[in-house]
């Protein structure tokens, strides 16, 4: 007598590989292509009044102070692994260009 357990198992057949040859995979977006989206994507936002909010904020706490001439970015993430980080470095890559400081 057979139980319900062992005959599921009957015809199972044990793969060694799976086939992957000629599997297409849809092409990846390159890094600096999405970067520059969500950077466009940040300044055409009309009907988002935070990244004007960000820059009056910037612009009043370099009032009694000199311009900055850079950036330092420190704990950002990998832009290429994390969602955030490539936010991050978008709304970075904005400010930079309202306060006029060059990307080296």
């Amino acid at each position: 007598m057979t139980t319900p357990s062992t005959s599921f198992y009957t015809d199972f057949i044990p793969v060694n590989r799976k086939k992957r040859k000629n599997k297409s995979r849809p092409a990846k977006e390159p890094l600096l292509a999405i970067i520059q989206r969500l950077r466009d994507e940040l300044l055409s936002a009309q009907d988002n009044d935070w990244l004007p909010q960000c820059q009056q904020i910037i612009t009043e706490s370099f009032v009694d102070r000199p311009a900055p001439e850079q950036i330092i970015c420190l704990g950002l993430g990998s832009p290429a692994a994390s969602p955030n980080a490539r936010a991050q470095l978008a709304f970075l890559i904005v400010i930079s260009q309202y306060l006029h400081i060059v990307s080296t």
